[in-house]
C-alpha cells in the first residue's frame, strides 16, 4: 500500500468516526430537548428538533425553514441566514400514521427503530412513515450524509447561530454542532445564554436556542486555528491538509488541550514540529538584501534582536506541550474515576466530584461503554433527569417515566458514575447527586430533595428489621403504603401527603441560614413534626389495610409484603 493510499484511508476513517460522534452527540441533545429550535407537529403529535439537522438532510424542509427567515436582517454580516423560532405543521393528524413525525426524526438523527416493512405499512389509508420520508426527500440517514450536509450549511453560513470572535474576525458556526461535539463548548454556549437571560442551565427553549450568540475564545488570536477546530468538529477530513503558521500551531495546541481533543492535539504537534523544522533549516543569514540592511544598520546577524523569521516560527516551551502518548494516558487515567461510583461525605472539605469535561455521552463513547443505541439513549435520558432534578434516591430514579422499559439495574449502575456521585451521610444520605452540584450550597432546590430516614414505631422492639421484598418488584417511594422497614428512606418532595408537603413548603419559605449534617436546611422541630405526621399516616394505612383484609377485600397483600424475606432488597439496603 502506497503512502498516498494509506493517507486517503486514514482521512476516510477519520471522516466516518467524526460523523458517528457527531450523530451520537446530536441524538443526545435531542433526547434532552437541548438546543432545539424547531417544533414539528401534527394535530396529535409534537416533537422538538434542530433546524440545521433537518435542513442538512431535507430540501423541502430546508426551503420551509429558510422561508421563515426570509426578509429578516441577519444579526451580523457574516451570517447568510440566521434561524428564527419555528413550528412546522406537517399535516392534519388524521392523515398521518401515529408517531410518523417521531419516526421521521429518528431516521434523520440516525436511529432506525422500525423495519422498512413497518415504515411502509398502511393504516386505514394514512400516510406511512416511509411515504413521509419520501415526500420530504429524506432518502439517506447515514452519519456521513448528515455531517456533509452540516458542513455545507456552515461553509455557506446558513442557519448559523454562533459567531466565534477571534483576531478581529467573526467565524460562523452552529450552536448545536459545537454543543454536541464538545462538553466544554456546550458549557460556554449555555453560559452565554444565561448571561443574556435566554434559557435555563441546560439550553432548553426553542426561543432561546434561536438567538445568535457571539463567543470570544480567550487567549486565542489566530483565526486559522479556529477554522481548523471547526473543520475537526464538523468532521471535514481536509483539516489535516492545512498549512499553518507557527502562531496558528500554538493556538491549535491550546484549543486542543483546553477542549480535551487528543487527535487534534496530536496533529497540532505535528504541525508545530514542521514549523520548527522549517525554522531550523532556513538559511542562517536570510536573503542577501536582509543581510545588507542589517549591516547598514550596524547590527550583526545573530546578535541583538532576534531575526523576524526565527521569532515568527518560535514554538511553545516544551513544558507547555504534552506529547500524544502521555496525553492519551492522562485521558485514560482521568476516565478511570468514572468507571466506579464515587461517594462524598457531608463534612468533607473537598470539592464535590466534577463531571467529565467532555460530557457523559462523549466520554462513555470514548471508553467503549456504549454498546448499542439503547445505551446511548438511556445515558442521554439519565443526563436529562439529573439536569431536571439534581438529587435522586435509587428507587425513585428507577420509577422515572422517561427511562421507561430501558431501566435495568446493570445498565443503571454502569452509567451512574458518569452522571452522579452518592452521598454517604447527612441530609441526602444514600441519594445520587449530579456531578459538580453541591446541595449544601443550594437550599432552593436541595431542601425539598432532602432524605428523611423514617423510623416507623410499628417496628419498635423488633430491632433493626431486614428489608422486605416487594411483590410488584418496586418500592413505594411516595408513602402510599405503610413502610416495610423499621428504617426507610424517603425524599421529602416525593411523599404523597398534603400535610407533609405543607410543612415542607412552609419550611422552604424560610430555610435555615446554614446546612447541618443531621437536619440539613430544616430546623429540628420541623423534621420532628414531619416524622410524627408520617407515623400517624403509617398507622392509618395499616388500619385501613387490616379492615380490607377482615372484609376479604385483598388487604393481605400489604401483610404479605411485610412478612416476605428479600435477599435482593437486603443487598440494595446494604449498598445504601
Amino acid at each position: 500500500m502506497t503512502a498516498a493510499v494509506a493517507d486517503a484511508a486514514a482521512l476516510e476513517s477519520f471522516a466516518e468516526q467524526a460523523a458517528l460522534r457527531l450523530g451520537q452527540g446530536l441524538r443526545s441533545l435531542r433526547a434532552q430537548g437541548a438546543f432545539c429550535d424547531l417544533r414539528l407537529s401534527t394535530d396529535s403529535e409534537q416533537c422538538l428538533a434542530h433546524q440545521a439537522v433537518l435542513a442538512a438532510l431535507s430540501k423541502p424542509l430546508r426551503e420551509k425553514i429558510l422561508a421563515n427567515s426570509k426578509g429578516q436582517i441577519p444579526p451580523s454580516p457574516e451570517l447568510a441566514t440566521a434561524p428564527q423560532p419555528l413550528e412546522i405543521k406537517l399535516a392534519s393528524g388524521t392523515s398521518l400514521q401515529a408517531k410518523a413525525v417521531q419516526t421521521l426524526l429518528d431516521h434523520c438523527y440516525g436511529e432506525e427503530l422500525e423495519s422498512e416493512e413497518e415504515k411502509n405499512q398502511q393504516q386505514d389509508g394514512k400516510i406511512s412513515s416511509l411515504q413521509l420520508l419520501a415526500a420530504l426527500q429524506v432518502e439517506k440517514s447515514e452519519a456521513l450524509e448528515l455531517a456533509d450536509g452540516l458542513q455545507k450549511l456552515q461553509k455557506e453560513s446558513v442557519l448559523c447561530d454562533l459567531l466565534l470572535n477571534v483576531g478581529g474576525e467573526h467565524i460562523p458556526a452552529h450552536q448545536v454542532v459545537l454543543a454536541s461535539a464538545n462538553g466544554h463548548l456546550r458549557n460556554l454556549i449555555v453560559e452565554g445564554m444565561q448571561n443574556l437571560k435566554l434559557a435555563m442551565s441546560d439550553g432548553h427553549s426553542v426561543e432561546a436556542a434561536s438567538h445568535t450568540l457571539e463567543l470570544e475564545l480567550r487567549g486565542i488570536e489566530n483565526a486559522e486555528a479556529v477554522r481548523v477546530l471547526l473543520d475537526f468538529l464538523y468532521g471535514r477530513p481536509s483539516w489535516v491538509e492545512r498549512k499553518l503558521s507557527a502562531a496558528a500551531c500554538r493556538d491549535v495546541l491550546q484549543l486542543a488541550t483546553e477542549l480535551r481533543l487528543p487527535s487534534l492535539q496530536e496533529q497540532g504537534l505535528l504541525w508545530s514540529r514542521t514549523c520548527e523544522s522549517a525554522a531550523t533549516t532556513a538559511p542562517a543569514g536570510g536573503d542577501e538584501e536582509e543581510e545588507e540592511e542589517e549591516e547598514e544598520a550596524g547590527t550583526p546577524q545573530g546578535e541583538g534582536t532576534p531575526d523576524r523569521a526565527t521569532e515568527e516560527l518560535a514554538t511553545p516551551e516544551p513544558a507547555d506541550i504534552t506529547l500524544p502518548g502521555d496525553f492519551i494516558k492522562n485521558e485514560l487515567r482521568a476516565a478511570e474515576k468514572y468507571l466506579s461510583l464515587r461517594t462524598f461525605k457531608f463534612n468533607s472539605k473537598e470539592e464535590v466530584p466534577e463531571p467529565p469535561s467532555s460530557g457523559a455521552v462523549e466520554l462513555a463513547g470514548a471508553m467503549g461503554e456504549l454498546e448499542s443505541k439503547w445505551d446511548t439513549n438511556f445515558l442521554a435520558k439519565l443526563v436529562q433527569l439529573f439536569w431536571e432534578r439534581s438529587i435522586w434516591l435509587e428507587p425513585v430514579l428507577k420509577q422515572a417515566p422517561v427511562l421507561g422499559r430501558q431501566i435495568d439495574s446493570e445498565r443503571l449502575q454502569r452509567f451512574l458514575p458518569l452522571v452522579a456521585y452518592q452521598c454517604k451521610d447527612g441530609p441526602w444520605q444514600s441519594a445520587y447527586v449530579r456531578l459538580g452540584y453541591d446541595p449544601r450550597e443550594d437550599p432552593e432546590e436541595a431542601m425539598k430533595l432532602q432524605v428523611l430516614d423514617f423510623r416507623d414505631k410499628h417496628f419498635k422492639g423488633e430491632g433493626k428489621s431486614e428489608a422486605k421484598e416487594y411483590p410488584d418488584g418496586s418500592e413505594d417511594v411516595f408513602f402510599k403504603k405503610p413502610p416495610t422497614l423499621r428504617s426507610q428512606l424517603y425524599q421529602l418532595a416525593d411523599i404523597d401527603d398534603e400535610i407533609v408537603q405543607s410543612l415542607v413548603d412552609s419550611a422552604a419559605a424560610d430555610p435555615s441560614s446554614s446546612c447541618d449534617r443531621k437536619h440539613g436546611f430544616f430546623n429540628p422541630l420541623m423534621v420532628h413534626m414531619i416524622a410524627e405526621r408520617l407515623d400517624y399516616r403509617s398507622k392509618e394505612l395499616r388500619e385501613k389495610a387490616a379492615k380490607r383484609e377482615s372484609r376479604g377485600g385483598g388487604g393481605g397483600g400489604v401483610k404479605r409484603a411485610a412478612a416476605a424475606g428479600g435477599k435482593a432488597a437486603s443487598g440494595k439496603r446494604a449498598r445504601q
